[in-house]
């Protein structure tokens, strides 16, 4: 990867792809600023870095605790942003809680809108900087069963595409990385609970190598050859038929949604003629 003066900033550090970036960065020798909620993980990850790291514990999807992380920050210059935090929540789109979905949305979408504002002027008047915002492969098609954790993934993907051509003339390198099924939290965040194979699942350190390789170099890859199979075959199939075939393959992924299916498709019990059955 390029090298950018500053430290280096990650949300969601305290596991999974945040914490294989912070670790990954600093042993490319940034000092590092880790951010996330859990101030116990945190501390013990900046234990095991090579490299200084500052510790931020805040709730990223509040403006509150992203203006702390800035302020954590304000006397460092800060050559990468990597937003890795992040959430999904599975299941139907009417039964997930409402304030859970909205905390989803401030996390993976408006958390990014934060911090690339606060942080990108700093970059833009040094003139340079790299920033990867976490997307992932759901961004390409509608994702039912995941409905807004897809769009907030969208939204990431246009958000990242965009400021690459913003800033492609200023220095600052802008990437969508897109990973798939990848060794982290999520499914036990998101209450995915039958597994792809096993050929399909990501290491977080790979995501993290494709995410720096790949930066300053297109506005996003995604990782793993079955996952751009998928998103070039979503590019090409009609939307409509991209977002059936993106529901077919999420009901299977949770057992708790197979059951529901087949309850819906299982015939009526019979009842005596013109009786109102059970």
């Amino acid at each position: 990867m390029r090298l950018y003066p500053g430290i280096a900033v990650v949300t969601g550090a305290s596991s999974g792809i945040g914490a294989a970036f912070a670790r990954r960065l600093s042993s490319e020798g940034y000092d590092v600023a880790i951010a996330a909620r859990r101030a116990d993980r945190l501390a013990a990850l900046a234990d095991d870095l090579p490299t200084r790291a500052l510790s931020v514990s805040a709730d990223l999807a509040t403006r509150e605790g992203c203006e702390a992380l800035v302020e954590a920050v304000a006397g460092e210059e800060v050559g990468v942003l990597v937003h890795a935090a992040g959430f999904g929540c599975m299941g139907h789109f009417e039964r997930l809680p409402v304030d859970r979905q909205l905390d989803m949305v401030d996390l993976n979408a408006r958390a990014a809108v934060h911090l690339c504002a606060r942080l990108a002027p700093g970059m833009c008047a040094r003139g340079a900087g790299g920033i990867i915002l976490v997307s992932s492969i759901s961004a390409f098609q509608a994702t039912p069963w995941l409905a807004a954790y897809g769009a907030t993934k969208s939204f990431v993907l246009s958000l990242a595409e965009a400021l690459h051509v913003e800033y492609a003339a200023r220095g600052i390198d802008v990437l969508a990385l897109c990973p798939g099924p990848t060794r982290t939290e999520f499914a036990d965040v998101a209450a995915v609970d039958a597994e792809p194979p096993e050929r399909l699942w990501s290491d977080a350190a790979a995501v993290v190598r494709s995410g720096l390789d790949a930066l300053g170099q297109r506005p996003f890859v995604v990782h793993g050859a079955s996952n751009r199979i998928s998103a070039w075959l979503a590019s090409v199939l009609p939307r409509g038929l991209a977002a059936r075939i993106s529901g077919r393959v999420m009901s299977r992924m949770s057992r708790r949604l197979q059951a529901e299916a087949g309850a819906r498709i299982a015939p009526a019990p019979r009842g005596r003629a013109g009786g109102g059955g059970s």
